[in-house]
């Protein structure tokens, strides 16, 4: 494999696994109920 092929298959790998992270962290979110205050509040979280 020449170095674009693998270059493109690593593109082709994160955008799949991105895909799924990104649907699993929604399934996630909507199970857990959680809102954007949610959110906010554990970014903010000090402790």
């Amino acid at each position: 494999m020449s170095e674009r092929d693998v270059l493109e298959l690593k593109n082709v790998l994160v955008k799949h696994y991105d895909k799924l992270l990104k649907k699993e962290v929604t399934r996630i979110v909507e199970k857990k109920g959680y809102t954007q205050d949610d959110f906010d509040n554990m970014l903010n979280d000090e402790s």
